[in-house]
């Protein structure tokens, strides 16, 4: 798993428009495999003593200097925070604050002092989607993969995603009879023609459309807390054609 912090717009905006003596930028890569972590605190060693070495090249004055180098050392020393990364790490310190960012993609390693924070290579972490969640819906199953670009696809358990469509939807049999006959073979309970639905529309094919549309419904509200947005609006639209999710 990538545990990452994508900077926000008003983040760049924040680093761009900053301006002040000591202003290190620092990029490096890490790995999101914890047990070949140990290596990453280190090469981050390595980078700050560059930067203190710019720093004096610079004429920063020495109070700046160490606080720059006090805060880069505590961060070097916090095991807990090198246990959890991407793929790179930017950190921006200055004498006052430091700031850190987990990125999905692989920089190179970096060390720029000026009195402005170097910003381009956080450009293509907000630029580009680094991942991805698939949603893999049949009527007899429902998944929700995460795809990154180096990792392998992972299953990620939803609560309260339903399990299949027979079992969902209320008054409705096994999805697995569904396919056999345009009639969705309906519980004894629900009673002859469309009987315990309001609409009396729960026959035939048009039956199979409004009992997939009520399926693709209880799918779409269990994924509200992962996908912010209306992806999913398709399902209730066309429910009988899964085309449009590759479409789109």
């Amino acid at each position: 798993m990538l545990y990452v912090d994508i900077p926000a717009p008003s983040d760049i905006s924040a680093l761009a428009t900053f301006r002040g003596e000591g202003c290190v930028s620092i990029y490096l890569r890490t790995t999101p495999v914890t047990p070949q972590a140990q290596g990453d605190p280190i090469e981050l060693k390595n980078l700050a003593r560059r930067a203190a070495e710019q720093l004096q090249a610079a004429g920063t004055d020495k109070r700046s200097c160490a606080a720059i180098a006090d805060q880069l050392d505590d961060l070097v020393d916090d095991n807990e925070f090198w246990r959890f990364q991407a793929h790179s790490l930017a950190i921006f310190v200055t004498p006052q604050n430091l700031r850190t960012f987990r990125l999905p993609n692989a920089l190179q390693p970096l060390v720029i002092v000026s009195d402005r924070f170097h910003v381009k290579p956080l450009l293509r972490s907000v630029s580009f989607p680094q991942s991805c969640y698939v949603l893999a819906l049949a009527q007899k199953s429902v998944r929700v993969v995460e795809v990154s670009p180096d990792l392998p696809s992972t299953a990620i358990h939803v609560e309260g995603m339903p399990e299949d469509a027979g079992r969902s939807v209320q008054g409705a049999a096994e999805a697995g009879d569904w396919p056999r006959s345009p009639r969705p073979r309906l519980r004894a309970s629900a009673g002859a023609r469309g009987a315990g639905w309001p609409s009396g529309r729960i026959q035939a094919a048009e039956g199979q459309k409004v009992l997939l549309r009520q399926f693709a419904r209880q799918v779409d509200k269990a994924l509200r807390p992962l996908v912010t947005e209306a992806a999913f609006r398709w399902c209730w639209q066309r429910p009988n054609r899964w085309r449009p999710l590759i479409d789109r």
